[in-house]
């Protein structure tokens, strides 16, 4: 029986870990895990290997991967892992494609690319990078829902982005997960930097507004705070933050998220960090519960939606 990569919140991978004969397919399982569903194929008079540490923060995840002679196909728009790759190449080179756009992927610079549209990746010899997954709603709830890009290059020796790549070698190393209070501090951190490096000159003046991105980040407390309770609506999470509900959805309406849709988010971030807890009692319905869902049938479309996987599988 073949080696199967590690699945809980450290995930490690590595082709040297296995036989020959079954590098690309333990390697496909790997990567797919995290990426989404991709075609891989080996390139031809080139050494195949692959190599993967890979952390989740909250609905983050970094990762340090290394690996050459193989190539990525996406051949449909990847909406269930929604996210941009916000990418430190570390050494050597590899392209991506999107329709008629390609870069070169090298040392030197930090990219966002964004993980959701169909692409073609290719990867010679030996090329590292450090990156890290971030939710295209995270990015749009601090720029605007305007902010639509299929990649961007900006100089990583920059203040910001050295900032973002010391954390990011910091955290892709670990060997055990954050305790949750930590990892959603450094994901409010990590999302609130890269939206800085990446948000427009003119962003200030977009819809969004400063006084709103201020008030959202204090309903984003009162909502974090209430987001178990079963009968939470918009009207007790306005009155809540003192605001009257019609302000509470303007609030939201340029994040990417309704109101009610960052509370699921909230909902099956927490469910998953329980599920991932080694040596926790309790059945999967218990959990749907305790987090604030009504249904488990609604509580594992949910789950499935957002993870990719069934919260069963969680557990194993």
């Amino acid at each position: 029986m073949s080696k199967q990569p590690s699945s809980t919140e450290i995930l490690v991978a590595r082709t040297s870990d296995v036989e020959l004969a079954e590098q690309v397919e333990y390697w496909s399982s790997a990567f797919s895990s995290i990426w989404g569903r991709v075609q891989l194929s080996p390139e031809e008079h080139q050494s195949f290997s692959g190599d993967l540490h890979s952390v989740q923060i909250a609905s983050l995840r970094a990762n340090r991967i290394s690996f050459g002679g193989q190539r990525f196909r996406r051949i449909e728009a990847n909406s269930e892992q929604a996210f941009y790759s916000l990418a430190f190449p570390q050494r050597g080179e590899a392209s991506i494609r999107m329709g008629n756009d390609g870069v070169a992927l090298g040392p030197g610079s930090m990219f966002l690319l964004d993980n959701s549209r169909p692409a073609e990746f290719f990867a010679c010899n030996s090329y590292e990078t450090l990156n890290i997954q971030i939710p295209i709603c995270r990015m749009k709830q601090r720029i605007g829902r305007q902010f639509n890009t299929n990649f961007l290059r900006v100089d990583a020796s920059k203040i910001l982005p050295e900032l973002l790549r010391d954390i990011l070698i910091k955290v892709s190393a670990l060997t055990s997960p954050l305790e949750p209070r930590s990892a959603t501090l450094l994901e409010q951190q990590i999302c609130d930097i890269a939206a800085f490096c990446f948000a427009p000159a003119n962003a200030s003046e977009s819809e969004e507004g400063v006084l709103l991105l201020a008030q959202r980040e204090r309903s984003d407390k009162h909502i974090t705070r209430l987001h178990a309770r079963p009968d939470l609506s918009p009207s007790v999470i306005a009155r809540a933050c003192g605001i009257s509900e019609s302000y509470l959805h303007k609030i939201y309406r340029g994040s990417g998220q309704t109101v009610m849709e960052r509370v699921k988010e909230l909902r099956l971030e927490t469910a998953h960090t329980l599920l991932c807890q080694k040596g926790r009692i309790c059945t999967i319905s218990e959990v749907a519960y305790e987090v604030g869902f009504k249904s488990l049938a609604e509580f594992s479309r949910a789950y499935k939606k957002r993870f990719g996987t069934p919260p069963r599988r969680t557990r194993l």
